[in-house]
């Protein structure tokens, strides 16, 4: 052995045995940390992901004043010159996650099958056709380590399920309607990140669109209807913070020009009014029934006022009624998501479809998703990909589903808002934890796969509440 041979040598054996102490200390730091700190890793996990799409959406040094004609604006996981803040806060993220999953498989408390098991393994499989599977057979092999951050996330919220979910929605709300509040006030103090000029909505005499704090209009949209839904599941016992947050939460939803988001609130409202009204075992409300009649009978009255086709050919020759019945290009989109999943039946193009690269391939700049969660799983992940994402998808729906009493239809509204958004947007997403897809997704699966019995089990009511709290645990047992 030569001699800089044997100081490389005598250099690694140096390095990977401090690198091996250190990786120690920091685990031990870690499961320190989660001893006494644990039972705050789940709902801190909502908020800091809050602050993350914040701090992209501050430090982005955007501009809104052509934000028809730049491509670059509003694209989800675009860090720029906060990227810096976001590292950190990932790295946060990841050490609050990982201290969480190593405490509870050292504990391992649980001696029965575990709650919400199935959603979880279901979103495994997602996972690995979507991001391993993908990455390795695809079209386009690839190792991208963002993807793989968010599993490290879902399997922490899996781990906190037994714990009280009070607090974790709680602390939600804070985030969300903190992002409400910082959207309105940009839109006063710096108008040119938050505010799109020049808009044509659907609203007359309105001529911008918020996006505020969102990465784009669409982006903070959503968010705000699940701001909304948090405080109708669980609102706040002052009066005047209800309605101050009320009041903000619903001038970004409808500043934002949403028009998905506003079809899916139609959508949600008799589900809201039938889940809140509706009591299988005890009937129906009157209330509802009168409810639905009126409505009913608006319909016919105004279908017999106006001319309903009159009204939709008047409507297709506006540029609202051109881009809705052309898709806004859409078509070509789904053309080329098609194209790349029969090139790669089974495992499709790979996770780099729609980025940089590939939209300069196919010469389509402002294709940076499929525009559809199917398509999208479809071409980045082939067929297996595809069919992992129903068959979360439908587990998803029936856990929010044995959900809908005990969060008063907030869980199924949730899980519907994402089913919708799935036919024209890709809400499950996993290439950046930093945006509302993945907020709003996390936050869904930390309400569904909570463990409402352990939670009941651990609750002891005193005397003088032992018949309200018979009325929550019949609540509970026909909820999750």
């Amino acid at each position: 052995m030569t001699i800089p041979e044997l100081i490389f040598g005598t250099g690694y054996s140096l390095f990977a045995f401090f690198a091996a102490i250190g990786i120690v200390l920091f685990f031990a730091a870690l499961l320190h940390v989660e001893q006494h700190f644990g039972h705050w890793a789940q709902p801190a996990l909502i908020p800091i992901i809050a602050l993350g799409i914040c701090a992209s959406s501050l430090l982005s040094g955007r501009s809104l004043q052509n934000a028809a004609t730049d491509l670059s604006l509003g694209v989800d996981g675009d860090t720029g010159s906060g990227s810096l803040a976001l590292r950190l806060l990932t790295l946060a993220i990841l050490g609050i996650c990982l201290a969480r999953i190593s405490g509870q498989w050292l504990r391992r408390q649980e001696t029965k099958a575990a709650a919400g098991a199935s959603l979880f393994w279901a979103f495994t499989a997602y996972f690995l056709a979507h991001s391993v599977l993908s990455s390795a057979f695809g079209t386009q092999p690839v190792f991208i380590h963002n993807i793989f951050y968010g599993v490290v996330v879902f399997a922490a919220v899996f781990a906190a399920r037994h714990e009280p979910l009070s607090t974790t929605l709680s602390m939600a709300k804070i985030a969300l309607f903190g992002m409400m509040f910082m959207s309105l006030l940009l839109a006063i103090i710096k108008p040119n990140l938050a505010l799109e000029p020049g808009y044509k909505g659907w609203i007359p005499g309105l001529s911008v669109r918020l996006w505020g704090v969102g990465s784009n209009a669409n982006s903070i949209g959503p968010l705000a209807l699940v701001a909304l839904l948090l405080e109708y599941m669980q609102p706040y016992q002052k009066r005047w913070l209800h309605w101050l947050v009320w009041l903000m939460t619903w001038a970004v939803f409808v500043l934002a020009q949403s028009k998905t988001v506003w079809g899916v609130f139609i959508v949600l409202l008799p589900m809201l009014m039938w889940h809140r009204m509706a009591r299988p075992k005890q009937g129906v409300d009157i209330r509802l029934v009168l409810i639905l009649i009126g409505l009913a009978s608006s319909v016919f009255l105004l279908m017999l006022v106006f001319d309903p086709i009159s009204l939709w050919e008047k409507f297709v020759d506006t540029k609202q009624g051109s881009q809705l019945t052309t898709l806004t290009g859409r078509s070509q989109i789904w053309a080329v998501a098609i194209s790349e999943w029969l090139n790669n039946p089974l495992f499709g193009y790979g996770p780099e479809i729609w980025g940089p690269a590939f939209r300069a391939h196919i010469g389509m700049q402002f294709a940076f998703s499929a525009h559809n969660q199917f398509l999208q799983s479809l071409s980045s992940a082939g067929a297996v990909g595809l069919l992992s994402l129903i068959i979360y998808l439908g587990l998803l729906g029936r856990y929010a589903h044995r959900c809908a009493a005990a969060t008063k239809g907030v869980a199924v509204a949730i899980y519907v808002l994402t089913l919708i958004r799935c036919m024209t947007e890709t809400p499950l997403v996993l290439g950046t934890m930093f945006n509302g897809e993945f907020l709003i997704h996390i936050l869904l699966f930390q309400i569904v796969v909570h463990d409402r019995s352990m939670s009941e089990q651990e609750t002891v009511p005193s005397p003088s509440s032992a018949h309200s709290a018979s009325l929550r645990t019949s609540a509970m047992r026909n909820g999750c």
